[in-house]
């Protein structure tokens, strides 16, 4: 079935600008713009660290607006209403006190007040302090108007502390203990803490040592004895300030010097002495050690909730397309999580020479590993196959801990070399040691995973086929679309040998807590990434497509990453043989294993895979460019692919910094070096441009974007860069994309009506790209299968077949 591109092009796969699920949402651009700010760098956060601090500022401006819209206004009126009160009954104190205490008191300091009287006013004692007529006054303005919104309020700041565990700031215990201290200083502030006594005690310090005396028969001399006497004696100050006037210093300097500071220091202690007495409010003032107990029972009961909360839900993972959420919690009760004592996952990844070389990878999940290996041999692909290990080769593995992850896992890879071309192989994985128990096992993967060698440089039949896509998303779109790959080993001479991923494998965004995302995904390769050959009427084998890939930035949580963010992609994906070691364990290759290399195509084809900034910079990879095609035999591999993630010439409006960057320390190079074919990712559409030299189409028969010529109708494109016939100037490059396996399309402005592109839309698609030299001419045939979402429909898409001849 084919389909045009014209109806597709606007409603194919596509979703409503409100629907993100990627890192564009406006707060995440706040905090991108807030990163370009402080470091000069929009890229220094990673996707989980905008989340982070996304809901952390959404949740820390819900605590601000709480303080100043509810906590701040109750908490000025309520002091208002208590200074008002408080002055009132300073005035009345005052004034009986001129009549009722005798100066002689006050000289003497001696301002003891008989028992009587302190049990007559023992009510009044309650009643000025608190300042509160009864009870329903105190549960209004100490309950409502102060607790109340200052709880929501604290509880909003103890979320900010939570998101610091479930997003790994912090150890989940730490952040409970923050979040227990947060709870119980509110509960000593707003609920033990007494405003109305405090209130009380700080105008009634202010009032007794800076107010002015009303009484004429106190002299200079007296005054400053009783200041004397007030600063040296707590307990006399304490009694002397509600009964005794301070009036102002003498001329003498030293005297008003020395008077300042006792008045001023004896401030200090009595507001001091205010808020200690002020923490027991009239509920405990009877018995102080409830207080405490209180204090001690709460903070101890909500430290437990929020450890139990905080452990249920720290070490947050972040995935994306589809979205995925998981905890500590959650994955240590989902009973999908590969158990302990097996093989999680086997996948294969393609070396350098494809026909004769092969890298097997698998994971395990144990205490401990004695030995790692798998077995493997050729088959006749003719003819019934049945496993039999005793019959098998047996080629030892190299592991490395998964120091990275919360459980033991072990990375495992085996070299296969010297394989013959041209032949169909098995593998199938196994290991000893001892599980989470102790108890040993011999554990044996349960598949046997098939795959075939590409034919040699000395075959008289050099035809090799591959899958390609980018930004692959285990959706209802690419589900769908997958229904096609099957099809595509239909003919057994231009069947797929291995599929390249360009990037954006599974969006686990480079979090060590995603490791289960990895699971599922290996298991839906081996489940979907199938081509059954029918090789006799009577016999066919279902071959799992080994993988090549090229890091994406959502392998690392974003561009311009260090490695230490990328905690899966580097570990899982090797494409060079490394050393062999006689060693069962080995170093961790995260910082030393290469992000670029090369695979051969039988004698025609080269494809080259590199770095879009993830991880290292364009011009960080010039070097590695510039060496390796200078060593390159120039009459050898004439059909030249490279594929990355980010674009040169992408479908979107945005000029990133990465595409600015290749632009400029790249294609330059490609033109020299004679480069066919870029295969590029990451904007999750679907483009092919015309040859293309540094922005100028080079094919003067080129037709305008979405012409029906243009667009409906497959392309030819002759090079004539070997025989002598083309000049320099002439040369150009076709670039295809823009990644779209299954991911959704997150809104960017297309360049429709740009004319450097042939086709250009928004369609959930991957390629067939069949490479040969058959009569002695390198040649690419590409074909674009795609998915409407609309009809449902899995089709070829219509004018997509791009054959490049390289004379």
């Amino acid at each position: 079935m084919s389909q045009t591109l014209a109806s597709t092009i606007y409603h194919n796969n596509t979703i409503g600008l409100l629907n993100y699920t990627d890192s564009q949402t406006l707060l995440t651009e706040f905090v991108r713009f807030s990163a370009f700010k402080l470091y000069g760098n929009v890229f220094h956060y990673t996707y989980v660290d905008d989340h982070f601090y996304s809901v952390g500022f959404i949740l820390g401006m819900i605590s601000l607006g709480i303080f100043i819209v509810f906590v701040l206004p109750c908490q000025l009126a309520v002091n208002i209403l208590y200074g008002i009160r408080a002055r009132k009954i300073l005035k009345k104190n005052r004034n009986n006190s001129s009549i009722e205490t005798p100066p002689s008191s006050a000289s003497s300091g001696d301002a003891s007040v008989n028992k009587e009287e302190k049990k007559n006013n023992t009510d009044k004692y309650t009643f000025r302090e608190t300042l509160k007529k009864a009870w329903y006054e105190y549960v209004l303005l100490e309950g409502v108007a102060r607790a109340t919104p200052s709880f929501v309020m604290v509880v909003f700041i103890c979320l900010v502390i939570w998101l610091t565990s479930a997003f790994s700031k912090i150890h989940f215990a730490g952040a409970a203990v923050l979040m227990a201290i947060t709870m119980t200083m509110w509960l000593i502030q707003w609920v033990l803490f007494d405003l109305g006594t405090f209130t009380y005690e700080v105008l009634r310090s202010f009032s007794t040592r800076f107010g002015k005396s009303k009484t004429s028969e106190v002299t200079k001399d007296q005054e400053l004895k009783n200041v004397d006497v007030t600063t040296s004696t707590t307990s006399t100050m304490n009694i002397n300030q509600s009964t005794t006037a301070i009036v102002p210093p003498s001329n003498d300097s030293s005297s008003h010097h020395h008077h300042s500071e006792h008045r001023f220091g004896g401030l200090v202690k009595d507001i001091s002495f205010g808020y200690v007495k002020s923490l027991a409010n009239p509920l405990f003032r009877r018995h102080p050690l409830l207080g405490v107990l209180i204090v001690f029972i709460f903070f101890f009961v909500t430290f437990l909730i929020f450890l139990v909360v905080n452990g249920v839900t720290a070490d947050f993972c972040v995935a994306y397309d589809p979205i995925e959420i998981s905890t500590l919690a959650t994955r240590a009760g989902d009973s999908t999580r590969c158990k302990s004592g097996t093989i999680c996952f086997t996948y294969m990844t393609i070396s350098a020479d494809i026909s004769s070389e092969m890298i097997v990878n698998f994971q395990i999940d144990a205490k401990q590993l004695n030995s790692s290996f798998v077995y493997y041999g050729t088959f006749d692909p003719n003819a019934e196959f049945q496993f039999d290990s005793k019959t098998a080769l047996k080629a030892n593995a190299n592991c490395f801990k998964m120091t990275v992850i919360e459980i033991d896992r072990w990375q495992c890879y085996v070299n296969l070399r010297g394989l013959q071309s041209s032949s169909s192989y098995y593998v199938k994985s196994a290991f000893t040691g001892k599980d989470y128990t102790a108890t040993s096992v011999t554990f044996e993967d349960s598949n046997v995973y098939k795959f075939r060698t590409a034919p040699s440089a000395s075959s008289p039949d050099r035809i090799v086929s591959f899958l390609n896509g980018g930004d692959l998303a285990w959706g209802t779109n690419f589900l769908s679309l997958v229904k096609l790959i099957p099809p595509t080993g239909k003919n057994i001479s231009t069947a797929p040998y291995f599929f390249m991923v360009g990037g954006d494998v599974a969006y686990d965004n480079g979090c060590a807590y995603c490791y289960m995302r990895w699971e599922s995904w290996f298991s839906n390769w081996a489940k979907y990434m199938v081509v059954p050959l029918q090789h006799t009427s009577s016999v066919s084998h279902t071959y799992t497509l080994p993988l090549a890939s090229c890091v994406g930035n959502h392998e690392a949580g974003n561009f311009k990453r260090p490695r230490s963010d990328d905690a899966f992609y580097i570990r899982y994906f090797p494409h060079e043989l490394e050393g062999d070691s006689s060693n069962l364990i080995v170093s961790d290759p995260q910082y030393t294993r290469k992000l670029q290399h090369v695979h051969y195509l039988s004698s025609h084809t080269l494809l080259m895979v590199l770095d879009s900034w993830v991880h290292e910079s364009p011009e960080q990879q010039v070097s590695y460019i510039v060496n390796y095609f200078n060593a390159l035999d120039p009459s050898k591999y004439k059909n030249r692919m490279v594929t990355i993630h980010e674009g040169i010439y992408a479908s979107s409006s945005e000029l990133s910094p990465m595409t600015a960057a290749m632009r400029e320390q790249w294609e330059a190079l490609f033109l020299k070096y004679n480069i066919t074919l870029v295969l590029e990712n990451h904007v999750h559409t679907y483009k092919q441009t015309y040859p293309l030299r540094f922005g100028k189409v080079m094919d003067t028969k080129a037709d305008p974007l979405n012409s029906r010529a243009g667009a409906d109708n497959d392309y030819y494109y002759e090079r004539n860069i070997y025989n002598g016939l083309g000049k320099e100037e002439e040369k150009g490059i076709i670039y295809v994309g823009d990644g779209s396996l299954g991911a959704h399309f997150y809104g960017d402005k297309l360049l429709f009506g740009d004319p450097m592109f042939r086709q250009l839309g928004i369609i959930t698609h991957f390629h067939h790209i069949i490479t040969h030299d058959t009569n002695s001419v390198p040649t690419i045939e590409l074909t674009a299968y795609g998915y409407d979402s609309s009809t449902g429909d899995s089709y070829r898409v219509s004018g997509s077949g791009l054959t490049i001849k390289t004379f």
